[in-house]
């Protein structure tokens, strides 16, 4: 019987020691539908096949549809040893502190990601709005980093199109992952949808939300882009946890965007090109553990020792990727 509580991920106790624990995010299809199910039975992946040959299912968590935080996310919050909680596992914060450790502790941090809402039949989809140039990203954080500011709320550059924002309002205020809002119907996923009593920071973010839109409607930035910049997303909220720093796994998220795209060919190009460029050398390291995530579900995998009986087992019943990789 499957431990379907613990994925069996080990910690390992020397800060510099190597993390034997790699996550695939979007490894199982997310949709059980004849194209995803014809693309795994196509799929070519020599290393994984064989290295399962001589692995054991460890155990499987799953996660409801609407959780704020995707499985590949709970899956490194507890390999790095953070209480996981749904929709505050603060990578934000821990970006801030590996891009400069004199940020002081225990500060709240949020990820911003400029995007574009898209009103369709009356309703609100969150869009990629394609590429952010530094030049737009800039000029856009110049615009509204005043507003943010009178909040509480600091913004600092990061990646063209995403920004680092420090406040306590992101301390207690649970956020949904990008990953899964893009290309839906965003109302379900907004910073408070889950409690009718609105707290101070949800009305917060989310009248700021409302004055970005409206400064951002006619912003010269916009005036050259095909998909404009009309909105922001908060994901990524929270403030680390005083505990000791475990390894960080390794997380492989190649496959994201084919799986988000529903582009079934790139996401098999791309799990080929996984195995043999990453998972080739990952597996072969002593005790190595691998965890796939899909929507809603994690398997973790680990190497099992070599004795006779396991290689009876696996010589009698072979492991099928059909099987391992199922979404269901």
């Amino acid at each position: 019987m499957l431990d379907k509580s613990n994925c069996g991920i080990t910690h390992n106790s020397g800060m510099h020691s190597l993390s034997k624990t790699t996550i695939v995010a979007c490894a199982l299809p997310p949709q059980d539908t004849a194209d995803w199910s014809t693309a795994l039975a196509s799929l070519q992946l020599p290393h994984l096949r064989q290295w399962l040959q001589h692995a054991q299912l460890a155990g499987q968590q799953q996660w409801d549809a609407s959780s704020l935080s995707p499985p590949h996310e709970h899956m490194r919050a507890q390999a790095l040893g953070w209480p996981d909680t749904d929709g505050l596992l603060p990578w934000a914060a821990q970006a801030a502190q590996q891009h400069d450790p004199q940020t002081p502790a225990g500060q709240a941090w949020a990820w911003i990601h400029l995007c574009h809402w898209h009103v369709r039949n009356g309703q609100v989809m969150l869009m990629n709005a394609g590429p952010v140039s530094v030049e737009e990203s800039n000029a856009l954080l110049s615009a509204m980093a005043g507003y943010f500011l009178e909040d509480g709320i600091a913004l600092h550059p990061w990646q063209p199109g995403v920004w680092l924002a420090q406040g306590e309002v992101f301390r207690q205020l649970p956020t949904a992952a990008l990953d899964r809002v893009l290309g839906r119907h965003l109302e379900p996923w907004l910073v408070g949808a889950a409690d009718a009593q609105h707290s101070p920071a949800v009305k917060l973010v989310r009248r700021l939300q409302n004055e970005m839109q409206m400064l951002l409607y006619q912003h010269p930035v916009n005036a050259s882009r095909s998909m404009p910049l009309n909105s922001f997303w908060v994901s990524g909220s929270g403030a680390l946890p005083m505990t000791t720093q475990s390894p960080p796994p390794l997380l492989l998220d190649s496959l994201t965007g084919p799986a988000l795209a529903g582009d079934v060919a790139a996401w098999v190009q791309a799990w080929q090109a996984l195995d043999a460029e990453h998972l080739s050398q990952r597996l072969a390291l002593p005790d190595a553990q691998l965890v796939l995530c899909g929507d809603t579900l994690a398997r973790c995998w680990q190497t099992s020792p070599p004795n006779w009986r396991s290689r009876l087992k696996r010589w009698m019943a072979p492991i099928q990727l059909t099987s391992v990789l199922s979404c269901n």
